[in-house]
């Protein structure tokens, strides 16, 4: 399963919709706050500017939108679509002088959003199919499962049994022998987090889940 370099749209409905925007909206709102108090003035509206999110396992950043929702937001209008993007870096579009303020505190706002994302479709898998992951029909919804438990436990990947089959995604794999084995920044970063989330969505519309 492949994601390509493009614009990637989604709307009101949309299994991912809620959760992507809630990622885009927090991470607006702290590039309003931090420039806002640093310059004593509002961002200037750019529209092709936007926050590129890094990954180590694709060629390419994810753009994220840093205006539309958040003044969705602010005047009471829930968005109805959501538009972000696979690109390569672009420095002249990038939001960088804001990126190195903010540091690990995005992490910790895309990966408890993935971490509910995740446990959502989960929840369906093991109701649909059994509770015993090793009878799920896809190894990606297992490496999703591992990520999430690892969310929930400082960012450590975190097997409950010795005897746990490993799983793997692209270029990473872990096994109960990796257990404490941290994921942040050396093997996901955010991109490779929402990357992931997308990918997910595609994955179960290929099982038939409903929106969850």
């Amino acid at each position: 399963m492949s994601l390509d370099i493009g614009i990637i749209k989604l709307a009101k409905g949309d299994r991912l919709f809620r959760s992507l925007a809630e990622i885009i909206i927090l991470n607006s709102c702290l590039y309003y706050s931090i420039v806002s108090v640093r310059n004593g003035k509002p961002p200037a509206i750019i529209p092709k500017r936007g926050f590129f999110c890094p990954s180590n396992q694709y060629d390419f950043c994810f753009k994220l939108p840093i205006h539309g929702p958040v003044e969705c937001l602010v005047r009471n209008i829930d968005p109805v679509d959501l538009t972000i993007s696979a690109e390569c870096y672009d420095q002249n579009n990038d939001v960088d002088e804001y990126k190195v303020e903010v540091g690990e505190l995005l992490m910790n706002i895309v990966s408890p959003i993935f971490s509910n994302y995740v446990e959502r479709q989960t929840d369906w898998m093991n109701e649909k199919y059994s509770k015993n992951t090793n009878q799920w029909p896809s190894s990606l919804m297992n490496f999703a499962r591992v990520i999430r438990n690892a969310v929930v436990h400082h960012g450590e990947i975190c097997f409950r049994s010795p005897n746990s089959k490993g799983v793997s995604w692209r270029s990473l794999a872990y096994s109960p022998e990796d257990n404490g084995r941290k994921i942040y920044s050396e093997d996901m970063k955010i991109g490779d987090f929402i990357g992931l989330m997308l990918e997910i969505d595609i994955e179960m519309k290929k099982l038939g889940a409903p929106v969850l």
